[in-house]
């Protein structure tokens, strides 16, 4: 198994990062059956191979993810995508 650990720095406060988390949580439902489940400013992130937390506090959002044994060969394109999103957050 592979893990992801990502940490960026938004130019905004938790709660404007916690509603951008919450679109792209929906996105990724979508689109590969990810689930948010939020708790306060922090969520548990599970979905058909992968599992970890999401982290908002002021200023920056923190993920950890672990990817199951099929998608572990696909974690530098998960890593782009995600980096990608979060890149997008702060436009």
């Amino acid at each position: 198994m592979a893990t992801i650990n990502m940490q960026r720095e938004l130019n905004l406060n938790k709660d404007q990062i916690q509603q951008l988390a919450e679109k792209v949580g929906e996105k990724l439902a979508c689109e590969y059956g990810v689930q948010f489940s939020w708790s306060g400013h922090d969520a548990n992130i599970s979905g058909p191979g992968i599992n970890g937390k999401c982290q908002v506090c002021d200023g920056s959002i923190g993920l950890q993810l672990t990817l199951g044994f099929l998608l572990t060969p696909f974690k530098d394109k998960v890593e782009r995508e995600i980096s990608s999103y979060l890149e997008r957050l702060q436009d």
